[in-house]
């Protein structure tokens, strides 16, 4: 049984990687991932740096976000022949298939083969595992899939090897790294034999992490939350299974339970500071607990509910959303309330059709004339920030806007918006324009 199952979850895993490679080419490039690709442009052509240079310009302002997904990303740019745009859509190719093995190689570790193909069904139900979670370029998605075995470290007293994942976690993203050190420290609280492994395991990563974090801490006026409301977003199946994990929690009191669920509840900060990421780490943590929920409150059926969510899995799933909100790429079913495709059929539906690329020929076409007519040290005038991200990475001009905004102190707020408003230089707005369709370039004095 244990192989069946294994055979499976992988068979999953790998049809989602082919649908993706066969889509490599056309994969989009969007939102967060201007900001990384930046990042690792601003490296290759100055090196790494503590200062953002290249966007907020002409002041720029501290760098802030952990650096090792960009110097990861810039070792392979210069070992390879990929360009900035192919590096993203890598990652778009990879990043889902990594998160379900990295889910059901972790429920495997805690809870076994059954639970491991249950969990990873799950994951496989949720749209939002892949949009935004997987196609663009988050360090935060990788930080998530280490996250498990940090815990499981801590279980097996293996502070070390936990506090060494734990810095790989903080030196991809802080802001994740902090939830993990706050499962740590609730798992010593409700398991009195991890206490040693959970406090060592957070002292080592503190440690290791200290110079980043005291930069951090020299330059804490930049930082700021921007937790806004955002609805219940997640597959009926996996808050079904998260409930039967809760109940075998309760009744059962397993040590890995136990660990799961303090991930759970350290997520629970985000409902407070960012609520569209918590319910996206939900679909991966509840996925976790509903695997070994599913397998010990439904073990007898247990054939029959691994055969139920590999049928949704391929095709639809109940889904609790709004209907009003709308992915930055089509999904079929999206306006159809109470359920969606899932990624599997989502990605075999994009076979067959056009996906937006977000590097748009009219896009190309500006950023080829800004190569064209500005030199390298001007500085390119606009309010916009996605535009901002964009044409750095596409022509390596520093521009007035960035992405991040919240990064920012009222001051250099101030600073930018005066500099803006009377510099000399070239106007790029998202006007549409006969020249450059969706854009508009002007020339201020000089």
């Amino acid at each position: 049984m244990k192989r069946g199952d294994d055979l499976l979850a992988g068979a999953v895993i790998l049809a989602a990687f082919l649908l993706l490679a066969r889509l490599g080419p056309h994969l989009p490039v969007f939102s967060d991932s201007w900001y990384h690709l930046g990042v690792i442009r601003a490296f290759a052509e100055c090196g790494p740096t503590l200062h953002d240079w290249w966007q907020f310009a002409p002041f720029g302002r501290p760098h802030l976000y952990s650096p090792l997904f960009h110097l990861v990303n810039l070792s392979l740019l210069r070992v390879t022949a990929l360009g900035l745009l192919d590096l993203a859509r890598l990652f778009a190719v990879v990043t889902f298939p990594a998160l379900l093995g990295a889910g059901w190689w972790a429920a495997r570790c805690f809870f076994g083969a059954r639970a491991a193909l249950l969990t990873l069904l799950l994951l496989a139900l949720n749209i939002a595992l892949l949009v935004p979670c997987s196609l663009i370029m988050m360090p935060a998605t990788y930080a998530l899939m280490l996250w498990p075995f940090v815990l499981l470290g801590a279980l097996r007293q293996r502070w070390v090897r936990a506090g060494l994942l734990l810095a790989v976690i903080a030196y991809l993203h802080f802001g994740m790294a902090g939830l993990v050190v706050l499962s740590l420290l609730l798992l010593a609280v409700f398991r009195r034999d991890c206490r040693r492994a959970g406090f060592g395991a957070v002292a080592l990563g503190l440690a290791l992490f200290g110079p980043w974090l005291a930069h951090l801490v020299w330059h804490r006026e930049f930082l700021h939350t921007t937790g806004g409301r955002f609805p219940v977003f997640i597959p009926v199946f996996t808050l079904a299974g998260a409930a039967l994990g809760v109940l075998a929690l309760v009744r059962w009191r397993a040590p890995e339970a136990v660990a799961i669920g303090t991930m759970i509840a350290a997520t629970g900060v985000l409902a407070w500071t960012g609520q569209d990421r918590f319910w996206t780490y939900s679909g991966f943590t509840f996925a976790l607990l509903g695997g070994y929920g599913m397998e010990r409150c439904l073990g007898r059926y247990g054939n029959a509910v691994a055969l139920g969510l590999l049928v949704s899995a391929v095709s639809v799933t109940p889904f609790l959303r709004p209907v009003r909100h709308r992915f930055a790429l089509p999904i079929p079913l999206q306006t159809t309330p109470g359920v969606i495709a899932t990624p599997l059929l989502t990605l075999a539906w994009w076979q067959a059709g056009e996906i937006p690329s977000g590097v748009t020929p009219e896009l190309l076409d500006l950023a080829l004339w800004v190569r064209a007519h500005t030199t390298r040290d001007e500085v390119l005038l606009t309010a916009d920030p996605q535009l901002g991200g964009c044409l750095f990475v596409l022509t390596g001009r520093r521009t007035t806007a960035g992405l991040w905004g919240e990064v920012m102190t009222e001051q250099l707020r101030q600073r930018l918006a005066e500099y803006y408003r009377t510099a000399p230089g070239w106007v790029i707005t998202t006007e549409p324009s006969p020249e450059f369709g969706r854009y508009t370039v002007l020339r201020r004095g000089g």
